[in-house]
């Protein structure tokens, strides 16, 4: 696969990600993926399934002790990152959506 395809995938793959993230419903990311995917040409049922193996390729959140997430916990809510958890349930939502959209085609 060549450079600008691969980067044309990951982009669609960080799209879905971002608005799992923000806690968008599936229609929405659904709708996010669908636009960016027609809008660089990578909306095919093959390109789907690339986006949604690169989606599982992304890293994985840090798999820490309880004691040290607890202990981490009051300075990750103060400047607002994710748990480890809401990005794993991120991750793997998006590739849900992305699969779906691909089973549509």
């Amino acid at each position: 696969m060549d450079a600008e395809r691969r980067a044309d995938l990951e982009g669609i793959a960080a799209i879905a990600i971002s608005a799992c993230q923000m806690g968008k419903p599936d229609h929405e990311v659904e709708q996010a993926v669908r636009h960016t995917a027609h809008a660089v040409g990578r909306a095919t049922r093959e390109d789907l399934a690339r986006v949604a193996e690169a989606i599982r390729q992304f890293p994985q959140p840090d798999d820490l002790s309880s004691d040290e997430r607890e202990r981490r916990r009051p300075i990750d809510e103060m400047v607002g990152l994710a748990s480890a958890e809401e990005e794993l349930e991120a991750l793997l939502r998006a590739r849900e959506v992305v699969l779906r959209i691909a089973d549509t085609l």
